[in-house]
């Protein structure tokens, strides 16, 4: 493609936008394969333009910590001027664990999707990094376990 694929922050506005004008997710997720970043840029300029059917809230979730929506991985922060902002975390091109800032993803996350153990645990077995930390697991217990002791002591 000409100018790159969308990046996941673009598609995580897209959702958040979508979610509050009541559009059918499925249906604009199956077309991200294809999006471009400037197709996705005008896709966002069109969203704002439409009146959000049921607007999200401020913020929805109670605390900092790390969240899991749909397959994907995300810890809220607190900024200094005090406002609670997401990030996900997944493994790059490279390999390694990273966490980006998913610009809106806060307003959708909710208390029910807070992480659970077992799955920053399947975090951890599946990169071979621990999610919280995001540091390479390299103890074979740690590894087995899919966390090291620190991190899932946390929990």
């Amino acid at each position: 493609m000409v100018n790159g694929t969308a990046t996941e922050p673009q598609k995580n506005l897209i959702r958040l936008l979508a979610t509050e004008r009541g559009l059918d997710l499925q249906t604009i997720e199956a077309g991200f394969e294809d999006m471009t970043k400037a197709i996705a840029s005008d896709f966002i300029k069109f969203l704002k333009g439409i009146t959000a059917t049921s607007p999200a809230q401020r913020v929805q979730i109670v605390e900092a910590g790390f969240y899991k929506l749909d397959k994907k991985y995300f810890e809220v922060r607190e900024s200094k001027a005090g406002r609670l902002y997401a990030v996900e975390i997944f493994k790059n091109k490279y390999g390694k664990v990273v966490a980006e800032f998913a610009p809106g993803v806060v307003r959708l996350l909710k208390p029910e999707n807070l992480l659970t153990l077992d799955e920053a645990k399947a975090f951890g077995k599946e990169t071979g990094s621990c999610c919280i930390c995001r540091r390479e697991l390299t103890k074979q217990d740690s590894i087995d376990a899919g966390i090291g002791p620190v991190c899932a002591a946390r929990f």
